[in-house]
């Protein structure tokens, strides 16, 4: 049964997650809110997207168990910093908006150091 609704669940939220995104371009590049405005909700939607999908991989990597170390594929690493630099990078994103410049660049710093 919990299979049953995992096959459900899935792609429903897939596909959430692909319409936002397709929003998000369509928004802010197709309509030029990007060039005037900066929507940091818009983007956090798009990193939190990324976050399911990372978590997605971990769920069927989770199910999907073999004797091979997972420590030696290169996907796990791959998923893995992305999980890391988009969950971090997600409540920065937040934040950015509202805070000062001198704030934004401390800011920007931290994020950087997230992502090296």
């Amino acid at each position: 049964m919990a299979q049953a609704i995992d096959k459900i669940k899935e792609p429903g939220l897939s596909g959430l997650f692909m319409y936002n995104f397709f929003l998000f371009i369509e928004y802010d590049i197709v309509l030029r809110q990007f060039h005037d405005t900066y929507n940091n909700y818009a983007t956090a939607t798009c990193y939190l997207s990324v976050v399911v999908y990372c978590l997605f991989y971990f769920n069927q990597l989770l199910r999907n168990v073999n004797e091979v170390n997972i420590l030696h594929e290169f996907d796990f690493w791959l998923i893995s910093g992305y999980l890391l630099y988009f969950l971090g990078a997600f409540f920065i994103i937040l934040i950015y908006k509202d805070k000062s410049e001198s704030q934004r660049a401390i800011i920007w710093a931290f994020q950087n150091i997230i992502l090296f």
